[in-house]
């Protein structure tokens, strides 16, 4: 009955006409269904005019699935472009891609103005298997044909190890699921297998491989100059969140490899440089590899074995930089600063001299091992006799080559600096309460803040905590310094102390002290010297006065 309507319905809406077979004797045109896919969801309707037969003025076509009757039902027209044979192409996708049996009605006009309608045969568009998409780490998998009811899901795993890593996914209301190949095993073989669950029933309709393949790679090596190569990689996939150029010279294994990370300069280009510093300016055969980090397997995929590079002989060095900086001509102070660059010569020592005397009386030199690329060296006017004037400053760097190089930099200005107000006036022995000549009595009167019956020098630490001064670790002009393991009498301790009056580093101060090597008076007696390497074990602390 459900086709009976429906014939009555589509013949009803263009006035009465009788609904026939596919081919009408008296009008010499036959219709019917060609290139019929039902996996695609697509058909043909064709009028061809036989000869002999009426001229087709246009073809109008009822199609609607056989579910739910004519909810989806929709009208079609041609128009004949003076043609024996005019036709329509049939599409799912007007019909809310639902599978189903689907029913066509061809009602032809002819060219004399009369009309016939003909029921062509019902086509089953039926759900498949999906079409499938990579993009990176993505996988999409489109199914056109939706069920007329149920929902589609998808079992994926890889061929690796068996199904140990399946997962299904769910079509949307498009028809799309998408696969994320990080929850799987990456590369290989991929087995697809598509259902429609409808009330608890599984049914089959579609079971499909894929081959997800490894990156191909492109490199170029390029050199750049006698002491720097640069891997410039493209056509590395999205899902490359890292890429590694692990090198190395044949010289010794692999004891100089290094990793180094490319840098991304575009979609799926990567770019590192490569420093023959980091390989001790070795020529001969360099090896290099180039790995991945993928985001697909969450682990490094080896990608390429390069040929490598074989640098001849290396000439052109870049030379460090070397230059004055944090110039201070009031405080008597300047720097002169030496980096070495990633295409410089490794240095071994540098040494800095200056003087501003015309005979050179006040002449010192600064002698450093670099720890690192860049080096400070400090040139201080007081180590020139605190004198004003113009310093000619000169550096000398020894590479470890064995080659070297002289700079001469520009005559900086230094000024005498003066010690007022950092030193203290000091305090009269009328009231300074410590044994005359004693390392106490010496520093008390030289530093007015430091109280009488502090004790021992071992006890001056405790004392001035008690009364609220600073103590700890860090030297500084005017600061107290106490050693309170030194100054041992007969098995007794007794600490010592002076005063600080010039700190170049934790490890680098000069004194004024007393009861020093048995000297019974202040003096400066060891000029700079490291703090820390004293007889008792190098403990030492500094008080330091109140602000």
């Amino acid at each position: 009955m459900k086709k009976v309507k429906s014939m009555l319905f589509a013949s009803a809406v263009l006035g009465t006409i009788g609904l026939a077979s596919n081919v009408s004797a008296n009008s010499g045109v036959n219709t019917f269904i060609s290139d019929y896919n039902q996996y695609d969801g697509t058909y043909t309707v064709q009028a061809v005019q036989e000869e002999g037969g009426k001229t087709i003025s246009k073809i109008d076509m009822a199609i609607w699935s056989e579910e739910d009757g004519q909810d989806d039902i929709k009208w079609y027209s041609v128009q004949n472009n003076n043609s024996k044979n005019v036709s329509f192409k049939f599409d799912v996708a007007n019909h809310n891609r639902r599978a189903g049996t689907y029913n066509t009605h061809v009602f032809v006009t002819y060219t004399d103005g009369t009309k016939d309608g003909r029921v062509l045969e019902q086509k089953v568009i039926s759900t498949s298997g999906s079409t499938i998409s990579q993009n990176g780490n993505k996988i999409t998998l489109h199914n056109k044909i939706l069920p007329q009811n149920g929902t589609i899901s998808t079992a994926v795993w890889s061929e690796e190890n068996g199904q140990d890593d399946i997962k299904w996914y769910n079509a949307d209301n498009n028809g799309d699921a998408i696969v994320d190949l990080t929850s799987h095993k990456g590369y290989g073989k991929y087995n697809i297998h598509t259902y429609v669950f409808n009330n608890g029933t599984a049914t089959g309709v579609g079971v499909q491989t894929y081959d997800v393949a490894k990156p191909e790679l492109q490199y170029q090596i390029t050199r750049i100059q006698d002491t720097q190569y640069r891997v410039t990689i493209s056509n590395v996939p999205n899902e490359m969140k890292l890429v590694y150029v692990p090198t190395w010279t044949e010289i010794n294994g692999q004891d100089d490899s290094r990793w180094y990370v490319a840098n991304k300069i575009s979609d799926g280009t990567y770019q590192v440089d490569i420093p023959l510093k980091n390989h001790n300016f070795e020529v001969g055969q360099y090896s290099m590899h180039i790995y991945g980090y993928s985001n697909t397997t969450n682990k490094l995929e080896g990608l390429a074995i390069t040929p490598g590079f074989v640098p001849g002989q290396i000439s052109n060095f870049e030379k460090p930089s070397v230059k004055i900086v944090d110039h201070k001509p009031n405080e008597g102070l300047l720097t002169v600063n030496v980096k070495e660059s990633d295409y410089s010569k490794k240095i071994k020592e540098i040494k800095v001299a200056a003087w501003s005397e015309p005979n050179q009386t006040n002449l010192k030199w600064y002698n450093v091992t670099p720890s690192g690329l860049d080096t400070n060296i400090k040139v201080d006017v007081k180590n020139h006799g605190n004198k004003s004037g113009q310093y000619p400053v000169h550096t000398y760097i020894y590479y470890t080559d064995g080659s070297s190089d002289f700079i001469v930099l520009p005559t900086t200005q230094l000024n005498a600096v003066s010690t007022s107000g950092k030193i203290d006036a000091g305090t009269p022995d009328s009231l300074n309460t410590y044994p005359v000549g004693q390392c106490t009595w010496g520093v008390r009167k030289q530093a007015s803040w430091v109280g009488n019956y502090w004790g021992n020098a071992k006890d001056w630490i405790g004392s001035a905590r008690a009364q609220g001064f600073t103590v700890n670790q860090t030297p500084a002009v005017g600061a107290v310094a106490v050693w309170p393991r030194d100054g041992v009498i007969g098995g007794v301790v007794y600490g010592h102390v002076a005063y600080v009056v010039d700190v170049e580093s934790a490890t680098k101060i000069q004194v004024k002290e007393s009861n020093y090597a048995g000297r019974m008076y202040v003096g400066n007696f060891r000029g700079w010297f490291n703090p820390k390497a004293s007889t008792w074990g190098g403990e030492v602390y500094y008080i330091h006065p109140k602000k």
